[in-house]
């Protein structure tokens, strides 16, 4: 306390008193300095034991990895070439060498335009538009090698071609994605002179088929032959044996076709079959409601209509159609064959089997496409192509000559476009697909200047439907968007967003009467699944359907109120945005089409405009304007996908009616990665839209660097001897350090003779370093082919240190992993007499059920009722029941097993313990002192066979405490299993948990002990201190009193001084 202002100090005594106090209190200080001492040595020492702590918890999470048989399983993926591929386990991968080749990596498509003097150029007009489509929506498609043959595809490998004049080559097929690759490979060989194609000529396999033709011009036999005993050839149908052909063509065996095992789902260009009902009408009258609904496959739908009581047909696979055949089988037909729709479903019509009436059997449609093409029932959102009998349009070439086109033979886009190039009349008109993939091109080479024209002819919708009625003044007439259907009720969610899928939750529907109610889309696999529960929803007036153009979900408000927007909102997740309907509008519908129109404002005519409105968009495509330096119109406008692979590929069409064409053109074709994985007959592709692969190999990432197909890359897939001896050296090296952390903090100088560390002479310290020596060094409990740390090349030395000879530990690691995973991570059953393990009971019901049997390892019911085959207890009704182990010395417990009476005979859930406690005893209790006993856990209502506790505890005993069985009258137990870590790392675990656990360990202990001892101290200072400024003041008024009448006598003194020296003058003045 300071010393008070109206204290003085030394002004009559000349004394300075402060300084006399402090002398006067110098011993009480004395004793506060040295608690103060003590609180500095304490929190000197719990520094210590927080070094030790922070050594032992290094240790302990070592010690934890290890104790994991996890750890020992841990796989390493190396690779033969890291120039091609490099490899990384990522889950659970199988020890093993494979083999594989790159053959392509994943590229993102990309395209450029033409290019311009500036970005400022005005290139189209205000309300011009863009469509982009990512994904999906072309009709140039490549029919995948893996649907051909039924959808079993081809064994992957090489075909060996001979031309007529003598050359050869081996074409490798192996990295093949789609037939059109097949195509390319051997049209790109230039060691034969052979053409492939697709196959469509008169009286041959027609669109379902490979064609070779040879241009070599030589006489000898034209040969496809195997290479290496496969099969390539034969499943491309064209192979002709060793001997070959004495032809010039070879007209291949159809590959394209249907089986009784194709799913519905995969039919009309993968838009599936409405799985509603069909009416049939056999030729005898009789009539059959078809419910179809069940059907998955193409053999359901035949097992369902040939089981139809009263109409007798039979369903038959017409390979000539690629379709279905409903044969009438009555002997004495009376009428029509008819098939119809029931409910305005599309069942028949999506099967190829709907008829009004034909006199025979109907034979279907086809519901496949043929080769690299589509069908033209699927085109325009679904809705076709219409025909007539006779001509359907008729095409003017611009030097005047017309010509008529009859489509009603057709059922592909691909007949239409032979139909046009081979039409009579035609001499300058070729019919191919259009750059941007979605519709058609006609070409005039006629080289003359009147208009080219497509127009229709019979009232036909075909031209119209085709996209390619109209007339222009170029040589060039490019079809609308045909819009093929990609969206339908069978559309997996999860294909959608290029393979990234929906996030299937909740969304909110408000009509436009201000109605709304929340949808659960959890449980949705499919769009129809979405329609159905959209639709089926009470409280708001929307039907959800297809589009119209076949490319996604239609809301359709049926109130007729304008009293709210229609709006669809997220409910929770990303559902709405994921299905493109998170909209709101104050139109009557939401179309979310999974195609993009950009309609161009004032700012957007120029190509930079045109840039940022597509970027603007979000489109799912990223724009950007490069300049190519060129000088000469160097700007360019290049729209990138924002995915890889055959999934980014993308559709942009420009339609602007004035200004320039940007003219776009792939600069890079999106394509799959390809890897083939194996080697001989056995090889096995993979696709990828990313060179991230993750599924050819299980557990292992492949990151494809660059494809060469002539290269096989060895993945090798071993144990990470690398990563366990890591972990091992990290355990002994962290040990090593505590040890070094114990030296400094019981350091002693014997020169000087003077404590060196603060926990000098600490017998806690010093147990907790023997313990964990005695763990890490010596042999485990049972039998194992490895029993010391020491087998492993670890040795120790004269400081306490251990060392690990790298070589030793390697070759030991390499040659018996498991006995090492056995040494740190051995969990052994401690309940077992072998053990030193004792087992009681409160009562035993005879001989044949005695209790010894609980703890012999046993665990099967099928020996119940004899000697060893489990427990029963011998008080019938009478509960609680006790059955106790107790361990030969303390046991630290990781799990507890419990195996009551379960088999066939005497089922747990009628025979098995019901409601019991797993007890445990406290330290040092006594078994028969039941205050000793505390309850781990309670269960009731159990009706299995086997229970599986996982305590920590660590105790001399535990027990069970039976109060009840499932049919109340005995107790049963087949095995009482208690489990023990005892390997190395389990041992340290257990033991380090003990000393370093926060709230309950030692160290803790030790810690709360010197937090509280400091607590003492300090209060004890306050305590003095508040005595000594008591002290200290009391001394302050005594003293300053002191000086008061000291002041007071001297200033009298003075006085007196004064007088008599007056007097004194006085007297001498007389």
């Amino acid at each position: 306390m300071a010393e008070p202002t109206q204290y003085v100090t030394g002004i009559a005594s000349n004394i300075q008193w402060d300084q006399a106090i402090d002398a006067l209190l110098s011993r009480d200080y004395a004793y506060i300095d040295s608690l103060q001492q003590k609180i500095n040595d304490n929190n000197t020492e719990l520094t210590a034991w927080g070094s030790i702590t922070a050594e032992l918890l290094t240790i302990q999470n070592y010690a934890t990895i290890l104790s994991q048989s996890s750890t020992f399983q841990a796989k390493s993926a190396t690779s033969s070439n890291e120039n091609l591929v490099t490899a990384t386990v990522n889950g659970s991968a199988q020890v093993g060498s494979y083999l594989l080749k790159v053959y392509q990596l994943s590229k993102t498509h990309q395209l450029t335009s033409r290019g311009f003097q500036s970005t400022d150029d005005t290139v189209a007009s205000t309300g011009d538009t863009i469509t982009i489509e990512v994904g999906n929506g072309w009709v140039d498609k490549k029919t995948s090698v893996e649907w051909l043959n039924g959808q079993q595809g081809i064994q992957r490998g090489s075909i060996k071609i001979t031309d007529r004049s003598g050359a050869s080559a081996t074409i490798d097929l192996s990295g093949a994605l789609t037939i059109q690759d097949v195509i390319d490979a051997i049209n790109n060989n230039s060691d034969i002179s052979v053409t492939a194609e697709i196959d469509y000529d008169s009286g041959y396999n027609v669109g379902d088929a490979i064609k070779l033709t040879d241009t070599s011009g030589g006489t000898g036999n034209f040969i496809v032959d195997e290479v290496n005993g496969g099969t390539t050839a034969q499943d491309l149908g064209i192979y002709t044996g060793s001997s070959g052909v004495a032809s010039s063509v070879i007209h291949g065996e159809d590959i394209n076709d249907i089986t009784w095992d194709t799913p519905l789902d995969l039919l009309n260009d993968g838009t599936g079959v409405y799985k509603g009902s069909i009416q049939i009408t056999d030729r005898a009258g009789n009539v059959d409601t078809i419910d179809l609904s069940s059907a998955t496959t193409l053999q359901d739908v035949k097992d369902l209509i040939e089981a139809g009581p009263n109409t007798n047909v039979e369903v038959q696979i017409n390979p000539d159609t690629n379709g279905i055949t409903i044969h009438d089988l009555n002997a004495s037909p009376t009428q029509d064959l008819i098939i119809d729709e029931v409910g305005g479903g599309t069942t028949a019509h999506d099967l190829g089997i709907y008829t009004t009436g034909v006199a025979g059997d109907r034979v279907g449609d086809r519901i496949i496409p043929g080769l690299n093409t589509i069908l033209l029932k699927t085109l325009n959102g679904g809705s076709g192509v219409g025909s007539v009998t006779g001509d359907d349009f008729q095409i003017t070439q611009r030097d005047g000559t017309t010509f008529n086109v009859d489509i009603s033979s057709a059922e592909t886009l691909q007949d239409v476009i032979n139909l046009i190039n081979n039409a009579t009349g035609n001499t300058a008109v070729t019919a191919s697909y259009d750059r941007e993939g979605n519709g058609i091109l006609l070409t005039d080479t006629s080289g003359g200047t009147g208009n080219f024209s497509v127009t229709s002819l019979n009232s036909s919708s075909a031209a119209s439907d085709l996209g390619i009625e109209k007339s222009v003044s170029s040589d060039t007439l490019e079809g609308d968007d045909l819009n093929p259907q990609y969206i339908a009720r069978c559309t997996r969610l999860d294909d959608l967003n290029g393979g990234q899928g929906v996030d299937a939750d909740k969304i909110k529907i408000t009509d436009r009467s201000g109605a709304s109610a929340e949808i659960d889309l959890s449980d949705a696999e499919t769009i129809g699944d979405v329609l159905d529960a959209i639709n089926s929803t009470s409280g708001i007036d929307v039907t959800a359907s297809i589009n119209s153009q076949g490319n996604g979900i239609l809301i359709t408000d049926n109130t007729g109120l304008t009293v709210s927007p229609l709006k669809v909102e997220e409910a929770g997740g990303t559902t709405a945005r994921d299905l493109n309907i998170l909209q709101s509008t104050n139109s009557n519908s939401i179309d979310g089409s999974f195609e993009t129109t950009i309609t161009l404002t004032s700012d957007d005519t120029t190509l930079q405009g045109i840039m940022n409105a597509i970027n603007d968009a979000n489109a799912g495509v990223y724009a950007s304007i490069i300049d190519d330096g060129s000088g000469i119109n160097p700007y360019h406008l290049v729209i990138t996908s924002s995915r890889s692979g055959d999934a980014g590929r993308m559709i942009v069409d420009p339609t602007f009616s004035a200004g320039e064409a940007l003219e776009l053109t792939s600069t890079i074709s999106p394509q799959n990665a390809a890897i083939v994985v194996g080697e001989g007959t056995n090889k096995l592709l993979v696709s990828s839209s990313s060179n991230q692969i993750n599924d050819a190999i299980p557990g292992v990432t492949l990151n494809l660097v660059d494809a060469d197909p002539d290269t096989t890359v060895n993945i090798n897939v071993a144990a990470d001897i690398e990563g366990i001896k890591q972990s091992i050296t990290n355990l002994i090296d962290a040990y090593n350090s505590f040890i070094d952390d114990v030296d400094r903090q019981q350091s002693y100088d014997a020169d000087t003779k003077q404590e060196g560390g603060p926990l000098f002479g600490s017998i806690t310290l010093t147990n907790i370093r023997n313990q964990l020596v005695q763990a890490l060094t010596d042999p485990i409990e049972g039998s194992a082919s490895l029993t010391s740390i020491f087998d492993l090349g670890i040795t120790t030395d004269l400081t306490g240190h251990l060392n690990v000879d790298d070589a030793t530990l390697t070759q030991v690691l390499n040659n018996n992993l498991d006995g090492v995973k056995e040494l740190f991570s051995q969990s052994q059953n401690v309940a077992l007499s072998s053990f030193g393990t004792t087992v009681s009971a409160s009562s035993t019901y005879s001989s044949d059920y005695n209790v010894e049997s609980v703890n012999n390892g046993d665990t099967s019911s099928d020996n119940w009722g004899s000697s060893g085959g489990g427990w029963m207890d011998g008080t019938q009704s009478s509960f609680p029941d006790y059955l106790t182990l107790i361990f030969n010395e303390v046991r630290t417990l990781s799990k507890v097993k419990i195996y009551t009476l379960d088999s066939a005979t005497y089922p747990a859930s009628s025979y098995g313990i019901k409601d019991y406690e797993l007890q445990y005893l406290t330290p040092g209790g006594d078994p028969d002192n039941e205050d000793d006993w505390e309850t781990y856990t309670t269960v009731t209502n159990n009706t299995e066979g086997t229970i599986t506790h996982y305590p920590s505890i660590s105790t001399e005993a535990i027990r069970l405490k039976i109060n009840d069985s499932n049919d109340g009258q005995y107790s049963r137990i087949v095995e009482f299993e208690a489990y023990q870590n005892t390997g190395i790392a389990g041992r340290l675990k257990d033991l380090l948990s003990s000393v370093t656990d926060a709230t309950t360990g030692l160290i803790a202990n030790i810690e709360d002990g010197l937090l509280s001892q400091n607590e003492d101290y300090q209060q004890r200072i306050e305590a003095q201190q508040e005595l000594l400024d008591m002290k200290r003041e009391a001394l302050w008024r005594k003293f300053t009193q002191m000086e008061q009448y000291l002041s007071i006598m001297q200033a009298q003194s003075s006085w007196l001084s004064l007088q008599v020296n007056s007097l004194n003058n006085m007297n001498r003045n007389r």
